[in-house]
């Protein structure tokens, strides 16, 4: 097992990287004193799978344990959906001793950590993601919400974590699509905060699908400070979430053309540098980016042909455009 701490003085927390974890959940949660009761938020994907093993695991730390399902998918990312776990919440008497327990992709994740927040003024939750992207991105850094018919994760808060648990045989379950969504924002860490990890990924293609453990660790030291924490209002904080937002500008064209990529995907279309010029264009508007001079050098093609090794398809329909 591999770990990793989040240092955020009283709001500090680990992440817990390795297989078969989910029995073993109960072994890791006696920081968490006060939880008598334990709430799993899922969906009805990823409860047949490993529900049942996570329940097991907070009931061997002596949580009482219960279970609530959300439909799946980004539409179900709502109030309404909130409400129906506050209604469990609230009809089954949970007190401020409750931990609640996000079992699932960035969607369940998201939503259970705004529940978490807002639920009798801030209850307990852990992380346990079943997908690579969000084990790389949405279940670190505290960031909660749900969607507006207006736009993405317009209601939410920062509110962390107190673990994140990373069983890595739940990617066995992945649809391989998902899988290279996850890959693409690591691409994304490396081009956007960390030269070497970039590097890493374009000379050793097959390697970093085979340890993710480890790419996942270095993934999170680029990114750490960029995101895991709402104090941290530096320059770089500025920039990225300038091009994030550039980026999330780029996917609601796609889904609105019903090209649809998933937020991984969107990341690193080079569709991005036709509407700056290029990836020169693109650093110079955005200082912080570590993308290294070799691949600022070389051809657009080449770009792209690597990150086809990753089974992107980083073409656009051009009616997007």
């Amino acid at each position: 097992m591999k770990q990793l701490k989040i240092d955020l003085a009283d709001r500090s927390y680990n992440i817990l990287i390795g297989r078969n974890l989910l029995p073993r959940l109960g072994d890791h949660l006696s920081h968490l004193k006060s939880a008598r009761r334990a709430l799993v938020v899922t969906n009805p994907a990823i409860n047949p799978l490993y529900g049942k093993a996570v329940s097991e695991g907070l009931q061997s730390a002596g949580l009482a344990v219960e279970c609530v399902e959300i439909p799946e998918g980004e539409t179900h990312k709502t109030l309404q959906d909130a409400q129906t776990v506050y209604n469990h919440l609230i009809a089954n008497q949970y007190d401020r001793n409750t931990l609640l327990v996000a079992l699932g992709g960035g969607v369940i994740g998201d939503l259970t950590g705004f529940v978490a927040a807002t639920f009798l003024r801030g209850v307990s939750y852990i992380q346990v993601p079943t997908t690579l992207l969000s084990q790389v991105d949405s279940s670190v850094g505290g960031k909660t919400a749900v969607n507006h018919p207006r736009g993405k994760n317009l209601i939410g808060a920062f509110y962390q974590p107190k673990l994140v648990l990373i069983d890595l045989e739940t990617l066995k379950s992945l649809p391989m699509e998902e899988f290279r969504a996850g890959m693409a924002e690591i691409i994304k860490y490396g081009v956007i905060e960390d030269p070497e990890l970039f590097a890493f990924l374009e000379q050793n293609t097959q390697k970093a699908a085979e340890d993710i453990a480890d790419i996942r660790k270095k993934a999170w030291r680029a990114t750490v400070m960029a995101e895991d924490d709402l104090s941290y209002l530096g320059e770089r904080n500025y920039w990225w979430n300038l091009y994030i937002s550039l980026i999330h500008i780029l996917m609601r064209a796609a889904l609105q053309k019903d090209a649809g990529p998933i937020i991984g995907q969107a990341i690193i279309y080079p569709e991005v540098e036709k509407w700056y010029g290029d990836i020169r264009e693109l650093r110079r508007m955005t200082p912080p980016l570590a993308l290294p001079e070799p691949a600022i050098n070389s051809a657009e093609e080449d770009m792209e042909e690597f990150l086809e090794e990753y089974g992107r398809n980083v073409r656009l329909p051009k009616e997007v455009l």
